[in-house]
């Protein structure tokens, strides 16, 4: 599976993300363009779509489902509904698919929807969740969901969030602790960046690897880093503060 906790080490496995293997994770769609897919990124999101345990789209997200064609219907629709198609809504209703308002806006639509998936859903025992995003031009948005990523890393951090971009990248939040990264094949590119102040990293297995240095936004970042030629397999210990791991995204 793509991520379990034993033996004091996380162990992470982001080439499992593509739906093959031990599988029980909800997929959520919140903001992810899936009209312009390749033909590899439309089967990466086949794969996942039919390996979810369960589905769920957030607001808008779910007008992209509609593009798609009729075969993609979610278990659960989300959000307080102010960019949704009225008409996505209606049809989705008309197939009996439960639809959840959410109108406090006290807290993102998407921190809403976790709190849904929370409630009525992780009696499931999902051991992770993937979120199908994209950085587009509102920058505030991408810092507003990386912040939900590290609320619900507090609250539930036996059940952790894996940010996917289908068209390049992946990113999940590692607390302090003993973290092993496992990939079947060479990401081009991946980077550690502290998440809530300045943290303290000490690695292996990586092109640049880390001893005690401590990675902050007014020192240095470990950005355009890879796993070393020979191993495709890291360990990081994260001392203190947590960090954000980003890798290309490369399913096998």
């Amino acid at each position: 599976m793509a991520f379990k906790f034993e033996s004091d080490t996380y162990h992470w496995q982001s080439n499992l993300i593509s739906g093959k293997g031990d599988q029980n994770f909800g997929l959520v769609i919140l903001n992810h363009a899936l009209d312009d897919l390749d033909s590899n990124q439309l089967d990466n999101f086949n794969n996942l779509w039919q390996s979810a345990k369960l589905k769920l789209s957030v607001d808008g997200g779910t007008n992209s489902l509609i593009d798609l064609g009729p075969t993609y219907v979610p278990d659960l629709i989300t959000g307080d509904f102010d960019s949704i198609k009225e008409s996505t809504t209606n049809y989705f209703k008309k197939l009996g698919v439960e639809i959840i308002e959410t109108p406090d806006q006290n807290y993102t639509d998407f921190m809403k929807a976790l709190f849904v998936l929370d409630e009525k859903h992780m009696r499931n025992q999902l051991n992770y969740i993937v979120v199908l995003w994209q950085v587009n031009h509102r920058l505030d948005q991408s810092f507003s969901n990386i912040s939900t990523l590290h609320k619900w890393s507090e609250e539930k951090s036996d059940c952790p969030i894996f940010y996917l971009d289908l068209k390049g990248s992946l990113s999940w939040l590692m607390k302090k602790g003993r973290h092993e990264i496992v990939s079947n094949s060479q990401p081009k590119w991946l980077s550690i960046v502290p998440f809530d102040g300045p943290a303290t990293i000490t690695s292996s297995g990586l092109l640049y690897n880390m001893n005690k240095m401590t990675l902050s936004f007014s020192s240095i970042l470990s950005t355009s880093n890879q796993f070393a030629k020979s191993d495709e397999k890291a360990i990081l210990e994260v001392e203190d503060n947590p960090v954000l791991w980003s890798q290309h995204y490369c399913p096998t």
